[in-house]
């Protein structure tokens, strides 16, 4: 009788899941459409759809799963990030079982990865948020979007050992700079990504699970824990079932774009306006988790990074656990888009800058209280006084910042990194800053010399008709007669050969220089030489002979390209050039060029090539391609000044 009840029950059961499930068929297929009419395939409650999510102020596709029954539609998984589809794309469960997403040409983007495609029999978007590939009458699944999940988990969803959570980037959803992580030693972790080699650096959370950990779940009751070997569970995220009960709110725990770990929780009502409230999150302070002990070693072991805000930049604790970043006196965003690019100064800095000018002459000092980088020391001083660290870091051409505290003084070039400021800070950062240049001095007293010139010649115009032709009548007088008196001087004869360029030989610079006989001084990438060259009259000469081999000019420019009379393009002003040996391809110094066509290499602490000049270049046809400067300060908006970030933003926009 039992057996006859169960063989009667089977197939209720079967018919049950399949409804449960709201099964698609082999062979459907959705179409991404901007207007509005994509028609996802939805879970049984309607809770969470399947389809393409329009990405807000473009016409672009992520494939993904989304709360759809609250106004938010939040985003909980997605298959193509990195490559946003354009309208027309579609994704289809095809006859073979293969779940594929190709773009409007029908090139294939995504594909759902499982170990026999033709075993599947149906798709189903799951009440839970899970997105299944399955065979009828089998009660596991042959692929599942919670086992590949993006930067979110839901309830009931585990993290095996291996298993990962990406953030991804505040603007879109590029893969962000942060990873959790079940370590395959049983520690969940919290690090920064290199971008974009993916290289994990050291951890800035760990749950101290070492050896016991082997799984991680969102519980269904409301909170994420790791799992020990022995059945003990170790919380990750605090339970708030109390406030925000599974059965009326939804819960999620996303690893968000500025590295904290947040469990959140929304009303279920659609109608209600609350939004999401966030019910835990890790670490505590993510700005101060750069000090852990139980970490720091590793972190010295690996460089540590650009910690939580990028190199050059410091975090400070927001509310909720968000860190803030911020840049040093006269440093600014490398991304102004994205406060967690990191900074760079806005102006030049190292030892090769202005060499005929004491440090003190160009450099000040600004104080920044509560503020340390703890990773880049190369000079520790003690015992100090503030003022002898302020004077020895303003002389000292590799200092970009001092940190003083106790009587300690701290010296460090660029980049620095893993920076933190806020009340429990006691160092003090005495940030190396640029004086007004000079140049800008004089082209301000020029223009109020100007600005006189046009009062006097204004007041002197606005007199009568006759005077004014007296006047003009008289400067042209003048004019002429200087004009005469110039092209007669015996000295300006030779105006064919002196006002023109003209090319010398190896033979005549030779000569020039009795060879190569009297030094006048040396730069970085060769011997300056005094000579003498008949330029109608016997005119002194500095003549610089290279002595390196592939050099590095460091500052590809407009300014610095000449053209001559057949309009070919000379590279000019090799004065902070880079000279390599023989047996060099890269090299390390301080940061040189000009704003605006330095590479992004120069702001990391990795060795520098010829290739930051291939960069400059690319900035240089860029600015030939699009007709424009490389920065136009009179843009309709900030994110239109900068070329390359303008370029960029067209890039991602297909």
């Amino acid at each position: 009788m039992a057996l006859t009840l169960v063989l009667v029950l089977l197939p209720l059961l079967v018919l049950a899941d399949a409804q449960g499930h709201s099964n698609i068929s082999l062979g459907t297929s959705l179409s991404a459409s901007s207007a509005g009419d994509n028609n996802p395939w939805r879970s049984p409650s309607g809770d969470f759809a399947f389809g393409f999510w329009k990405l807000e102020n473009k016409s672009l596709f992520l494939l993904g799963i989304w709360f759809d029954k609250i106004p938010e539609k939040t985003i909980v998984w997605y298959a193509n990030g990195e490559k946003p589809v354009e309208q027309g794309s579609r994704v289809e469960l095809n006859s073979d079982g293969q779940l594929l997403l190709s773009d409007s040409q029908g090139k294939e983007i995504w594909r759902a990865d499982q170990l026999s495609s033709r075993e599947v029999e149906y798709g189903a978007m799951l009440d839970t948020g899970n997105f299944v590939l399955g065979k009828r009458n089998v009660s596991t699944y042959l692929w599942e979007s919670f086992k590949v999940p993006t930067d979110t988990m839901l309830p009931t969803q585990v993290l095996e050992l291996g298993g990962k959570l990406d953030s991804h980037l505040e603007r879109n959803y590029s893969r962000g700079r942060f990873q959790l992580r079940l370590l395959n030693d049983g520690n969940m972790v919290l690090n920064p990504v290199d971008l974009p080699s993916g290289f994990t650096y050291a951890a800035y959370y760990l749950s101290q699970t070492f050896q016991t950990g082997y799984r991680v779940e969102f519980k269904e009751s409301g909170y994420v824990c790791v799992i020990k070997r022995d059945g003990s569970i170790v919380n990750v995220t605090r339970s708030r079932g109390d406030i925000f009960p599974p059965t009326d709110f939804y819960h999620r725990a996303t690893i968000d774009y500025d590295g904290v770990f947040t469990q959140y929780a929304r009303r279920k009502n659609s109608n209600s306006s609350e939004g999401w409230s966030i019910v835990s999150w890790i670490p505590n302070n993510i700005c101060d988790s750069v000090n852990d002990e139980r970490i720091y070693l590793q972190r010295e072991n690996d460089g540590g990074g650009s910690g939580i805000c990028g190199y050059n930049s410091f975090c400070s604790l927001g509310s909720n656990g968000r860190p803030n970043c911020g840049c040093p006196p006269d440093y600014s965003f490398i991304d102004p888009n994205d406060s967690f690019s990191g900074c760079r100064p806005s102006f030049l800095q190292g030892c090769d800058v202005d060499e005929w000018k004491s440090p003190g002459d160009l450099f000040d000092i600004r104080e920044v209280p509560n503020t340390d980088w703890n990773l880049s020391t190369y000079q520790r001083l003690q015992p100090y006084d503030e003022e002898h660290c302020k004077t020895s870091c303003l002389n000292d051409c590799l200092c970009s910042v001092a940190l003083f505290n106790a009587g300690i003084c701290r010296k460090m070039a660029l980049p620095f990194s893993n920076g933190r400021q806020g009340a429990s800070v006691k160092t003090q950062a005495l940030i190396k800053v640029r004086k007004p240049d000079l140049i800008q001095r004089a082209q301000i007293s020029n223009k109020k010399d100007r600005s006189m010139l046009v009062k006097v010649l204004s007041g002197i115009l606005g007199s009568s008709i006759f005077l004014n032709f007296l006047f003009l009548a008289a400067v042209c007088r003048i004019l002429l007669y200087m004009h005469h008196k110039n092209f007669n001087k015996s000295d300006r004869v030779f105006i064919d050969s002196e006002a023109n360029l003209r090319m010398l030989s190896y033979k005549d610079l030779e000569e020039a220089t009795q060879g190569f006989k009297e030094e006048l001084g040396r730069g970085s990438s060769g011997i300056v030489y005094k000579g003498f060259v008949m330029f109608g009259t016997r005119r002194p000469v500095a003549v610089k002979k290279v002595d390196s081999i592939q050099i590095i000019h460091c500052d590809i420019k407009p300014q610095n390209i000449l053209l001559d009379d057949k309009l070919t393009a000379k590279i000019s002003d090799f004065g902070l050039a880079k000279s390599l040996m023989a047996n060099q391809s890269r090299t390390r110094t301080a940061i040189r060029g000009t704003r605006g066509y330095v590479a992004p290499e120069w702001f990391r602490n990795t060795p520098i090539t010829s290739k930051v000049d291939v960069y400059s270049f690319g900035v240089l046809l860029l600015e030939i391609i699009c007709c424009r400067k490389n920065v136009v300060q009179e843009a309709r908006n900030e994110h239109e000044e900068i070329l390359t970030d303008w370029a960029y933003d067209r890039c991602v926009e297909g």
